[in-house]
Order: structure tokens, then sequence, then C-alpha cells
């Protein structure tokens, strides 16, 4: 993993962690909840699930693939808490969960 301060050394405590609490993402987060970081020197910036699944998990499996969380809580990082999955299986994660909100 490339060294980019605070927020990698977090990630590298929150992947080795073997906690079933979520692990709270503490830096930045866009307006949606989502924990997100930029490499130093101008690189891209990634969200935070996205990149713990990739770590975890290896690469999204298939084009459009989600970054899930089991927890409901956009900002953790916790490994337990994260999958890979489809679009479909987030919207009835939704509705299981009772937080399905169809768009007018």
């Amino acid at each position: 993993m490339a060294k980019w301060g605070e927020p990698s050394a977090f990630l590298e405590q929150a992947l080795a962690a073997e906690s079933d609490e979520c692990i709270l993402w503490p830096f930045a987060q866009m307006t949606s909840g989502y924990g997100f970081f930029k490499v130093r020197g101008g690189g891209p910036f990634f969200l935070t699930n996205r990149y713990v699944c990739h770590q975890i998990y290896g690469p999204p499996p298939f084009k459009g693939a989600r970054a899930l969380h089991s927890c409901d809580v956009r900002h953790c990082v916790n490994k337990r808490h994260l999958r890979w999955g489809t679009a479909r299986d987030n919207i009835m994660d939704s509705i299981a969960r009772g937080r399905w909100r169809p768009k007018t």
C-alpha cells in the first residue's frame, strides 16, 4: 500500500482488525456519507468501502460491482461488514432492512 499519512495508517489498522464492530472512517466524507481519500501527488480519489473490498476480496468481480455494507453505516470500513455485490443486491438489502426509498 502506498503511504500517504494518517489515512493510510488508519486503513492499514482497519484491514488488520478482527473486530465485529463498525470501524468508522474519521477523515473526508462525501455528502452522501461515504468515506473517501485521495493519494498525495494528484492521484485519483477512492471510496473507502470500495478500497477495502478491493484489498480483501480483490478487484470488482464484474463491471458495475458495488461495495455493499452489512451494517448500513456508509463510512464504516470494517472488512467484515463489506462485500462485493450487484445493484440488485443493494436494493434487496435496502428492502430487507426497511431503508428502501424508491425514486419518484
